[in-house]
């Protein structure tokens, strides 16, 4: 074990930690959605359906900057946020999720509302460039 790295496994799940970063991760991701759901993902992000998602993955970049990837997946739909994307895949119908692509770093997405992010429900989401 390298200094201020920590490995476990248990069960399926594998944890990583580091000063700054914690990733969970498991062999089948596939599994936590629909097939519906997987099928939307695929078609609109087939380079990340390729790599695999972690369960999530919290990077602290710098002071005010942290990256976040993973899934979270619910009974009415899921969320899946990829490295190009934040997709919300909640409609059994649809070609390909409802997506947010930014422009990195200079994006900013604000979630006002009676939701938190997830519980996007009336919620008011924009998209604007920093600085």
């Amino acid at each position: 074990m390298r200094q201020n790295v920590t490995t476990s496994v248990a069960d399926h799940v594998e944890l990583v930690q580091r000063n700054g970063r914690l990733r969970a991760s498991i062999k089948e991701w596939q599994s936590l959605l629909p097939l519906w759901a997987y099928r939307q993902l695929f078609r609109y992000d087939p380079k990340s359906v390729a790599i695999g998602f972690p369960l999530f993955d919290i990077e602290v970049v710098r002071t005010g900057v942290v990256r976040v990837s993973g899934i979270w997946a619910g009974p009415r739909g899921s969320v899946v946020i990829s490295q190009w994307a934040l997709m919300f895949l909640t409609s059994p119908g649809a070609t390909y999720p409802l997506s947010i692509e930014g422009m990195g770093e200079a994006t900013v997405l604000n979630v006002q509302g009676p939701g938190v992010l997830f519980g996007l429900q009336g919620a008011a989401v924009k998209l604007k460039p920093s600085g």
